[in-house]
């Protein structure tokens, strides 16, 4: 694509040089650059992209996006544009050959629930025989490859990629998380969404965005950008969605529990196995059994329904595909076990995700039973929530481990003081640094009727400790655990 072309596309930029110069693909790390390639360059919090300008040019680029105009060597042009961000999302998607006008793109943002809530749509879409590819926090899924996810939402440049290997594979459809900071960072740029979506929202990432009001502001940015002929998924239950409502263009659907709303839940009762309820749709009526737990996974439902009713799907499609998602990896996920107590790996490291886990869980336990949890908060991050995680805990646990998560360059033992201090009493907390050894001590305590939540790192693969990241899976160093455990009671 020309340059010149490509411009036209970004609002308030400037052209300087030529403007005949063929362009290919759209890149911000100078790294990564190849010959043909358009430099974009984005000013971060450690480095500025400006400064890579040169290097990026000298690898190939045929020119270069900046914000502010700088010295190019020989003939090369460059695009002065108001936001770099912006223009790498539109560039990208342009030079790709705007893939998401092909499919059906489904955007789902929120506190939590984002991730259970893309499952759930996938499997309405497969069901109405839609091939969909997914995005976000555990990975992206085109056809049958999965490719590791590094953020929830990934780069522009990337997404835009992804987007044009799944129309290429014969997808129709897409659905996506989409985070609060990757609509701040402007990474869905250049996306046309058809449906866009609101879980719910509540104190998190604070860190990042200061204030419950601008952190608000961020997950608004999805439905303030989305066209007319979209659809706006709100959730009728959050006082968030009003200011939502009112800043779209797209029509908007309603979903929820507690009042009035297209699409709602009746008779929910949830148990051991699951929920069941009456799912009611502007289309009709059906009943839904769920093998997901709690009542925040019937929300995580409702969203999902009500973007299939956003595009048109039949109710008996919907059903089909909620009751097809049996777990979803890392979310109240079942370790197998032959011992008599339960234990689920979750991946709730927030505060709000923690109390909604304890709270399903803590309706699992039986006969006298205990609900004991391992968790710890991440370093580098919101440490905000971590006091406030611990009188979660203490509210609903009756035991408790604190440890490791993914402590990064913090140390671990400042972040589990900052966790402590939010306890009333230590009376039924004990700390272990080492999470393996956490998990051990809490398994090795269960007895009959316990039921254990390992939170905090769901899905993961890793832990990241000084800046090394290294392979620790929760799921599997509580199954060797209780292999062990399994082992001794058949000898004993």
């Amino acid at each position: 694509m020309k340059l010149a072309d490509l411009a036209e596309r970004i609002p308030g930029a400037r052209l300087i040089g030529p403007g005949e110069v063929e362009v290919r693909r759209a890149v911000h790390d100078s790294r990564q650059v190849r010959p043909g390639d358009l430099f974009i360059a984005l000013e971060g919090t450690q480095t500025d992209g400006h400064r890579f300008v040169q290097p990026a040019l000298e690898a190939g680029a045929a020119a270069a996006v900046v914000q502010r105009e700088v010295d190019l060597p020989g003939p090369h042009p460059m695009l002065v544009v108001p936001d770099a961000r912006e223009a790498l999302g539109l560039c990208a998607h342009a030079l790709a050959g705007d893939p998401t006008h092909r499919l059906t793109v489904c955007g789902i943002t929120g506190t939590t629930g984002k991730t259970t809530t893309t499952y759930l749509a996938r499997s309405i879409f497969e069901e109405a025989g839609r091939p969909t590819g997914v995005i976000g926090t555990i990975g992206t899924l085109i056809g049958r490859r999965e490719i590791p996810s590094r953020l929830t939402t990934p780069d522009a440049d990337e997404l835009a990629q992804y987007f044009a290997e799944m129309v290429e594979a014969g997808l129709v459809a897409a659905v996506m998380e989409v985070s609060s900071h990757a609509l701040h960072q402007r990474r869905t740029a250049g996306i046309a969404f058809d449906v866009g979506a609101f879980t719910n929202l509540s104190a998190e990432h604070l860190d990042y965005h200061q204030d419950m009001i601008s952190y608000r502001e961020a997950k608004g940015m999805l439905f303030a950008g989305l066209a007319e002929d979209a659809h706006a998924v709100l959730n009728a239950d959050e006082p968030a969605s009003r200011s939502f409502a009112e800043a779209t263009r797209a029509g908007v659907l309603w979903y929820g529990l507690k009042g009035r709303a297209d699409v709602t839940a009746e008779n929910v009762r949830s148990d051991t196995a699951g929920s069941r309820f009456t799912l009611v749709t502007p289309r009709g009526r059906a009943e839904v059994r769920t093998g997901l737990l709690g009542t925040h996974n019937v929300y995580n439902g409702l969203t999902a329904a009500a973007i299939a009713e956003a595009v048109g799907l039949p109710i008996e499609t919907i059903v089909a595909g909620i009751e097809a998602v049996r777990v979803v990896r890392g979310r109240l996920e079942p370790v197998p076990t032959d011992l008599a107590f339960r234990v689920l790996v979750d991946y709730a490291h927030k505060t709000d995700a923690l109390e909604h886990a304890l709270t399903t869980v803590r309706e699992l336990v039986r006969g006298g039973g205990r609900l004991i949890v391992v968790f710890g908060c991440g370093g580098d991050r919101d440490r905000q929530k971590r006091p406030a995680m611990a009188r979660v805990a203490e509210r609903l646990a009756d035991r408790i481990v604190v440890t490791n998560d993914n402590p990064r360059s913090e140390e671990p033992q400042a972040i589990a003081d900052e966790i402590l201090a939010g306890f009333a009493s230590l009376e039924k907390v004990t700390v272990d640094l080492d999470r393996a050894g956490a998990i051990a001590q809490a398994l090795g305590e269960a007895r009959h009727g316990d039921v254990v939540i390992i939170a905090g790192k769901g899905h993961e693969t890793y832990q990241i400790i000084g800046g090394v990241t290294r392979p620790f899976d929760d799921r599997e160093v509580a199954a060797d655990v209780l292999r062990d455990l399994e082992s001794r009671d058949r000898t004993s």
